[in-house]
């Protein structure tokens, strides 16, 4: 049941029957709808406060803020005098209620009349965060901006000031601010803006036929002042404040019933002034009006006029969406691919619509209300097959004027996907060949990769036709930085594609087909992106390899390909960096162990010395999750202050001591230890290799070498000669091998290091004689005079670990 503050809202307020012969309840009845006529009249006047809101001029702005300043005085007037009447007609002895209303602090919920505080549009632009509410505007904000920003910050009533203020700057701001500052309205203010809608409205059909007549007219924008128009107001003026207009009907409207209202095909010079009039005082209450009205705009050569209409529908409320999409112009869904049959207007149209698409999904991208709908999801998903195959047509790849489409298709599909993944099926809108084939498409355009160089052919191209135009150099200018803007935005819509299984199993007529990414291409391309020296594309990396790995984790070619990529030589430690971080905080998540995972636990432990810190924080982390999962054991954790320290002395020492304890805890798992620790020891490089033979060496202190129990033959290579090597077992031969191959081809750059390695294997007595035989074979065999010089060098080492040599 409603409460009572409720009913007081909403001015139904029921009340005891009383006795309506007595004059004095007559009264009180007539005092009361006095009243209720009295705060209607108010809230005309703060809607007229807001309609002043909207215009772009800093004077009617001002006087915007002033009513609305005037209203809040008005309410604590209103309370103030309602509350002495209440008071003087209650019975004696009944407490009085304390008129302290002229603080702000003061509720007015008790009042039938008044508003309560911070119910008022003053009370919201008071009261609401300026710095969150522009917080996603950021990185589109200009260095100018940036700069005032950073004066505003500490400041109080922020959007008081910007409303008021005749600074170019602040203006800017204002009108950046404007739309989200409607929708925060709209939700807390429904009847001032109701109000003020209904004035807009108006006012947007009575200044449709000037902005008409200029968007019909194919002159510049200065010629475009000493034109024939009704009014003297320059174009440009006029369609900015249309715009405003447009922005605040398409945040407010809600309504989407038919109305039969009439807007003219061509300008009306000459026409009768009765009909004028009649135009001019239409009133729009529907949001289809509104997209009859506007859209056909879109067509127009004058850009200003298209950008108004994009900059008002971009602003529809979620409401409305599913009737703008009803409104489409059917040519959107049929695209000619005729050069010679294709009309300009058209592609104009066609063009915008999807900016505007694009724009709105962005909005409402994770909103269920539009991926719960099959109709506008069908919709959506067929504008976007018809638009790919539009753009996949090859006169069409090499045509300047559709560069603009090709990024905002990427804005938009990338938003469906985002909204179909999150509420929807998305195999059943856009299935894994669908993925497949828009992620080939944006390739060839992104500009990274093998396909680069199809890329680059498609401009070149498409500069030789733009270098026969009159408006040569602005054309070449303008397709450059169209260029770089495609290449974001196709990059951005990559990486979100490779949200999904990378494999999936097709039927194809009965059978069975696997389907695939290039997996060695792809992971390719996540490596070229983190290389790049933008730290935007590094980003679009991280993203793009997050993405594969939060599905495709137990896959093993992209498994491998990771961990090769954490311990391979880079070209900057960043790319290391945000290859191992992220492997790391899926694996924590989301990775299912099938027994202990002796690489990864190798390489988190080689990453302890590494030289960025966050690689030794998501090291030592992966390293005690490790360790409590399957050794039940949190003694590494100990090691964590070391590891974390900015000294290198003492993270060095870490790594040892890690590896050490690890080694005389867990020293029957030294050869698989081992193996993986040097199976990616030629990619590595030289820093990480002395980090790599710092964690081998206490592994190998605790290997003894083993012949086999039963003899078998192991053939040679290049002959079928048998050879006495076989005596040694599988595992010692893989460490004998493995540290010979080292000291082959490093042992000139990390000779310590590998000298500790052959003194720690040698070490143990049993060892010495079975590492000889095996060299004294080696040399036998490959006949090579290097090979003997690397084995003498490897008797050198080993006569140091001999007690009596």
């Amino acid at each position: 049941m409603m409460n009572r503050d409720v009913l007081n809202d909403l001015y139904q307020i029921n009340y005891k029957s009383e006795d309506l012969s007595n004059s004095n309840v007559k009264a009180k009845r007539s005092d009361e709808l006095e009243w209720k006529t009295i705060i209607t009249v108010i809230e005309e006047i703060e809607g007229n406060g807001l309609f002043f809101l909207s215009s772009q001029d800093p004077q009617t702005r001002h006087y915007g803020i002033s009513i609305l300043k005037l209203v809040e005085q008005f309410d604590q007037a209103i309370y103030n005098m309602s509350d002495t009447v209440q008071n003087q007609g209650k019975l004696p002895g009944v407490p009085t209620t304390s008129n302290s209303g002229t603080s702000k602090g003061h509720s007015r919920s008790s009042s039938k009349f008044a508003a309560d505080i911070g119910t008022r549009l003053i009370h919201v632009l008071e009261d609401t965060d300026f710095l969150g509410l522009i917080k996603p505007f950021k990185n589109e904000l200009s260095v100018p901006e940036r700069s005032r920003l950073s004066k505003l910050k500490n400041k109080k009533n922020i959007l008081v000031k910007l409303a008021e203020s005749d600074y170019g700057i602040d203006s800017t701001l204002w009108f950046r601010l404007y739309p989200k500052l409607l929708d925060i309205f709209f939700e807390r203010c429904p009847m001032p803006v109701a109000m003020c809608r209904s004035i807009v409205c108006v006012r947007m059909v009575q200044m449709y036929e000037f902005v008409f007549e200029f968007s019909e007219s194919y002159k510049n924008y200065t010629s475009s002042l000493f034109g024939k128009t009704s009014t003297n107001i320059p174009p440009e003026v006029l369609v900015n404040q249309w715009r405003l207009y447009l922005i605040f009907a398409c945040c407010s409207l809600t309504s989407t019933n038919e109305q039969k209202i009439s807007f003219p095909s061509q300008p009306t010079h000459g026409r009768k002034k009765s009909m004028q009039m009649f135009i001019q005082h239409q009133k729009i209450t529907s949001a289809k009006s509104v997209f009859r009205m506007v859209l056909p705009f879109l067509r127009s050569q004058q850009p200003m006029v298209r950008d108004a209409v994009i900059s008002g529908l971009t602003c529809i409320n979620i409401n409305i969406f599913k009737t703008l999409l009803e409104n489409l112009p059917e040519s959107v869904n049929e695209w000619e691919v005729n050069s010679k049959a294709r009309d300009a207007a058209e592609d104009r149209l066609r063009i915008e619509v999807i900016h505007i698409l694009c724009n709105i999904t962005n909005r409402f991208k994770s909103d269920a209300f539009i991926y719960s709908d099959e109709w506008m999801i069908a919709n959506l998903v067929s504008i976007i097959k018809n638009v790919k195959s539009f753009l996949s047509v090859p006169l069409v790849q090499t045509d300047v004027e559709f560069q603009r489409l090709r990024r905002y298709f990427c804005g938009f599909l990338e938003n469906v996907f985002i909204g179909l993944q999150n509420n929807s099926d998305l195999n059943k809108w856009l299935p894994f060949e669908a993925r497949i084939g828009c992620f080939n498409f944006l390739k060839e355009w992104c500009g990274v990769g093998d396909s680069a160089d199809v890329t680059e052919d498609r401009y070149s191209t498409m500069i030789k036709r733009v270098k026969q135009l009159k408006e040569t150099t602005s054309t070449v200018a303008i397709l450059e930085v169209e260029k770089k803007a495609l290449q974001f935005a196709s990059l951005s819509t990559m990486a979100i594609l490779c949200s999904g299984p990378i494999k999936q199993k097709i039927e194809v007529v009965g059978k069975i087909a696997v389907m695939s990414f290039d997996i060695p291409e792809l992971m390719d391309w996540v490596h070229v992106l983190m290389c790049s020296d933008d730290e935007r594309v590094n980003e679009m990396g991280n993203l793009a390899l997050r993405n594969i790995l939060h599905l495709n984790l137990n896959n093993d070619e992209i498994y491998q390909v990771v961990l090769k990529q954490c311990y391979s030589k880079q070209s900057s430690s960043k790319v290391t960096k945000s290859f191992f971080t992220i492997f790391v905080d899926i694996v924590m998540k989301l990775k299912q162990f099938e027994g202990i995972p002796f690489d990864i636990i190798c390489l988190s432990t080689v990453m302890i010395g590494h030289e960025e810190y966050e690689v030794r924080i998501s090291a030592i982390k992966l390293l005690v999750f490790l360790e409590e999962k399957f050794y039940n054991s949190s003694a590494v954790n100990s090691f964590s202050e070391c590891v974390c320290s900015r000294s290198k002395l003492v993270f060095q020492k870490a790594l040892f001591d890690i590896s050490t304890h690890l080694a005389s805890l867990h020293p029957e798992s030294a050869y698989v230890r081992i193996s993986h620790l040097t199976m990616f020891f030629d990619h590595v490089d030289e820093w990480s290799k002395r980090n790599t033979l710092t964690c081998l060496r206490p592994w190998v202190l605790t290997i003894e070498l083993k012949y086999t129990e039963d003899t078998q033959d192991i053939a040679d290579q290049n002959s079928k000669s048998k050879s006495s090597t076989n005596k040694l077992d599988i595992p010692s031969i893989m460490v004998l091998n493995n540290l010979i191959e080292i000291t082959v081809k490093f042992s000139s750059t990390v000779l310590n290091e590998v000298e500790a390695l052959w003194v720690a294997l040698g070490s143990n007595l049993n060892n010495f004689d079975k590492i000889f035989e095996f060299i004294m074979n080696n040399c036998l065999e490959r006949k090579n005079p290097m090979m003997v010089k690397y084995s003498c060098q490897i008797v050198d080492y080993l006569t140091f670990c001999q007690p009596n040599p």
